[in-house]
């Protein structure tokens, strides 16, 4: 039965967004470009999902190795590692964390 709740429209925002919230899990909304400065996930944290939307980002853990994600590409960020995550170019990115 689909007549019991119907949710509200999310308006799309320029900037930051959180698009979705419950007891499982949180999805945020990010914009970034090349002169903001990089974010920085913290080790023993929690595990996230990044997802990027548009543009890409370079990825960086403790030991300076690096990645580059770019558009479509998922990825997971551990647990025990902290990543820096750089961006040298518009980008918008989905976080998906809190997992119960």
């Amino acid at each position: 039965d689909f007549d019991d709740f119907e949710p509200a429209v999310l308006e799309a925002e320029k900037g930051d967004q959180l698009l979705a919230e419950c007891s499982e899990f949180r999805i945020q909304k990010y914009v970034r470009n090349s002169i903001d400065e990089e974010m920085i996930f913290p080790e023993k944290n929690e595990v996230r999902l990044l997802s990027i939307v548009s543009g890409e980002v370079t990825l960086r853990d403790i030991e300076k190795n690096e990645s580059i994600a770019c558009k479509g590409d998922s990825v997971i960020l551990p647990y025990g590692e902290m990543i820096r995550m750089a961006f040298e170019q518009d980008v918008v990115f989905l976080v998906t964390d809190k997992f119960a």
